[in-house]
């Protein structure tokens, strides 16, 4: 779904430059400090958003793009409890991975897996399931 801009501090810079809830942050570019670097975050994961942004030490160009209903739709289904973050897509393991600890799912090599959440309870690993094969269906 992208990233949204959600809240703004009144009187900081931020603010000042006019960004608001509801703003789509599509490139990050702070080819000034480091020459050449540019990210598109327009689909990005929060895991890859966050990564980015790291990155960032300083003065930085931020391209946004108004964007309401998307990020009304995401507050909804955040709400609603339909989806735990803004991260939802599929992908087919290569290797086989047995459970380690109890809340680890075990994956089979070749299983379809719906990701739902990258940076799950702020941690650096996924939230997923397994997907019935046949019916596409969360299992």
């Amino acid at each position: 779904t992208g990233i949204f801009i959600h809240r703004v501090t009144p009187g900081s810079i931020a603010d000042e430059m006019s960004l608001s809830p509801g703003q789509q942050v599509v490139l990050v570019d702070y080819g000034v400090i480091e020459p050449g670097f540019k990210a598109v975050l327009e689909d990005a994961t929060l895991e890859e958003a966050l990564w980015v942004l790291e990155k960032v030490n300083g003065f930085c160009c931020l391209s946004v793009k108004h964007n309401m209903e998307g990020y009304k739709k995401l507050l909804t289904d955040l709400n609603s409890k339909l989806v735990t973050s803004g991260d939802s897509f599929y992908i087919r393991s290569n290797l086989c991975l047995e459970k380690q600890d109890s809340g680890e799912l075990s994956v089979g090599c070749h299983n379809i897996l719906h990701v739902t959440d990258t940076v799950y309870q702020g941690q650096t690993q996924w939230s997923a399931c397994q997907v019935n094969p046949y019916t596409m269906k969360d299992m």
